[in-house]
């Protein structure tokens, strides 16, 4: 085999690697993104469910506060104790 033909097999095949390369990386990159999405997505979901969660009961807190019956019982308790 001619040295001329060698060196081209060696440049196709250096190529060729270096595409393989170029599509392994690509492919790590990908599975990378994607996993940290997912625990993006995840944190988000807790997030949103514990803003929920403080948003209910700072509501139910304020609706039992003003509420007419919880004054009246307060104000019983307080002429209570003098």
């Amino acid at each position: 085999m001619p040295e001329d033909e060698r060196q081209t097999d060696r440049r196709a095949e250096d190529q060729h690697d270096k595409q393989l390369v170029k599509e392994a990386i690509k492919e790590a990159i990908s599975e990378w993104l994607t996993a940290r999405f997912t625990d993006f997505g995840r944190w988000s979901v807790y997030g949103l469910a514990a803003l929920a969660l403080a948003f209910a009961l700072t509501a139910f807190v304020f609706f039992v506060a003003n509420s007419p019956g919880l004054k009246q019982a307060i104000g019983q308790a307080a002429g209570a104790s003098h």
